[in-house]
Order: structure tokens, then C-alpha cells, then sequence
């Protein structure tokens, strides 16, 4: 089997390829080297406030790549989660999102949550659609509606064309189960009361799970036919559970909600930005518990959903050749 670094070798000693000397270059290493077009960079400022805030953290920038954690803070203790919706525009001609991460806060999307034996969490999002873009807007202030670039008179700006990343992840909350016994579903906690050995045992008391001893053999509850010596052998308990659906998240510090990565497309400046809205039917950026909108939420930096005017904060994303 040819090596492709040996096959490019017989195409140049046959003259099959003809190859420009690359300045600085001395001609002795096979393996060439492609540099980026576009080199990315990005600026942030930061959030207003500290606590049940939404934001881009541990962001990096390599070659034309951007990636980010899209993270919750919170050190109050009274932040519980079991629904996000994270809405993020952009603009899709000057970059693409390439990949939203399975891991989220929630635990690997569609796996079995042991805590509550279903699989959970639920994780969907828009990717394809979002990087086809949706409306237009001049790309550096993203609230000017354009039809061409000369609609973009300002130095470097042009006509975009903005996208709506949506990523909705759900902790599935019912039907719920006994913490005892997770294949049994359940409505309240009296439904997960169990023997303690023996939890195909449903019991009220102890009684139910004890028998004694009769001819070296328990003649019923947990050890029924089991030997024994004395009755001593043949005693369970009655233990209770827990009705639960798969348990939601409190937040404790900042942490990760979700990974993503970004690619640079094209040269030029413009920035990406949770959408917002006071309207919960709207298409915006929520966190909720027991399917009810959290208050006091700041996600950071963001746009109005209706108005792209009016925004806050920023994450400006540079390319350049």
C-alpha cells in the first residue's frame, strides 16, 4: 500500500503536480501545511450580576474555531432546574455552529438516569436550520433590517443573515418511581413501601415480611423456603421509598449547561447572543422547574426577542485573514 506522503513524491518526480516553492520553506519536509484562512478572536464583557445568571465561559479560540461552555452560576442554593431552553442568534453567513455536545448539565442526552430508571435527560436542538440563518440584519449592530450590503453603509459591515440556535434539554420528571425499587412506578410515597430483602414483597408493617421457623425451612415473607434455625432467621423489615421522577439539578457555583463550537466563515465582526423575552410563548432563552418560567434569570449577553435593538452586554467575534 502507497503511503499518501510516497504517492505525492511519484506524482512530483513524474511532473503530474507542479508545486510553487513556498517562501521560507526549504523543500526537505514532505508534509505540507495549510494555515487557516480566517483567524477567530472574540471579546466578552461580563455579566451584571453574580448569581441566576446564563452565560459563555471557558471560551477558546483556535485557527478559525471558537468553542464555549454555556454555563449557570448560582451560590444562593435555591436555583432548581429540570427544563432549559437556550436560544442563541448569530449570524449564519459569517459563522456556523458545528456541534452542540451530548453532556449536559442534566447528565449525557438520551441515556438511563439510573436515579429514576428512564431515559433522561430529552435534548433537541434546531442546528441545521439555525445555520441557514432567518432574517436580515447588518452584521456588525444585528438590529438594522437589510436586503443587500449597500443597506450596511458602515466601514467592513455587511448584509447578514441571522440564525436562532435553539437547545432544549428536559429532565423527564414522570411518570415516577420508587427509589426502592426502580422499575415500580408510582403516585405517592405509601405506593413504595417494600420488604427490605425482598422487594417483590409489597408490605404495610413488618409482619409482612416475616414468617418463622417451621421444620429448618421459613415458612413465608422475604426467606420463604429459605433454612433457618429459629425464627430469628425468617425477620425482615418493611421499608419505604421514595416517589420520584428523575431528580432535577440544583446549582451550586458556575456550571456547564452545554458545549459548543462555533466555525468562522468569513472575514469581518459581529457577535452572538442569548435571546430573551418577558413573553414565555415566545422563542427565547428559559430556565423553569416543574414546567414554571424561573424569575430574575439575566442571560448575558442578549437581545430581545421582537426588538434587536435593545440589548445587553456583548461577545464580539473577530475574523481576520
Amino acid at each position: 500500500m502507497i503511503h499518501p506522503i510516497q504517492l505525492l513524491r511519484l506524482l512530483l518526480t513524474a511532473g503530474v503536480l507542479v508545486l510553487l516553492p513556498l517562501s521560507g520553506c526549504s523543500g526537505e519536509d514532505p508534509d505540507i501545511h495549510i494555515a487557516p484562512i480566517i483567524q477567530a478572536s472574540f471579546l466578552q464583557t461580563p455579566p451584571t450580576q453574580s448569581d441566576r445568571v446564563v452565560f459563555m465561559n471557558n471560551v477558546n479560540a483556535v485557527a478559525d474555531i471558537i468553542n464555549a461552555d454555556l454555563v449557570v452560576s448560582d451560590s444562593t442554593g435555591t436555583l432548581d432546574l429540570d427544563d432549559i431552553d437556550l436560544v442563541l442568534r448569530y449570524d449564519a453567513t459569517f459563522m456556523q455552529v458545528t456541534s452542540v455536545r451530548p453532556e449536559t448539565l442534566f447528565g449525557n442526552c438520551g441515556t438511563l438516569n439510573a436515579a429514576c430508571n428512564l431515559v433522561s435527560p430529552v435534548c433537541l436542538n434546531n442546528l441545521s436550520s439555525a445555520n441557514a440563518g432567518g432574517t436580515h440584519y447588518c452584521r456588525i449592530n444585528g438590529s438594522t433590517l437589510c436586503l443587500t450590503d449597500d443597506d450596511c453603509p458602515a466601514p467592513n459591515d455587511a448584509c447578514g443573515n441571522f440564525g436562532k440556535l435553539t437547545i432544549s434539554l428536559a429532565v423527564i420528571t414522570g411518570p415516577k418511581t420508587c427509589s426502592n425499587k426502580t422499575s415500580q412506578s408510582c403516585l405517592q410515597n405509601s405506593d413504595c413501601r417494600f420488604c427490605s430483602s425482598n422487594s417483590s414483597i409489597a408490605c404495610v408493617d413488618t409482619a409482612d415480611c416475616t414468617a418463622a421457623c417451621v421444620a429448618f425451612l421459613c415458612s413465608g415473607g422475604s426467606f420463604a423456603g429459605q433454612f433457618c434455625d429459629t425464627n430469628a432467621d425468617c425477620v425482615d423489615t418493611c421499608g419505604s421509598g421514595i416517589c420520584s421522577g428523575c431528580p432535577a439539578v440544583l446549582v451550586s457555583g458556575t456550571t456547564r449547561i452545554v458545549n459548543i463550537t462555533m466555525r468562522l466563515i468569513k472575514t469581518g465582526v459581529s457577535d452572538v447572543r442569548f435571546v430573551v423575552s418577558a413573553n414565555p410563548l415566545d422563542e427565547a432563552s428559559f430556565l423553569r422547574k416543574d414546567t414554571a418560567d424561573l424569575s430574575g434569570i439575566q442571560f448575558w449577553p442578549s437581545v430581545d426577542s421582537t426588538d434587536p435593538s435593545l440589548v445587553q452586554g456583548s461577545f464580539t467575534v473577530t475574523g481576520t485573514k
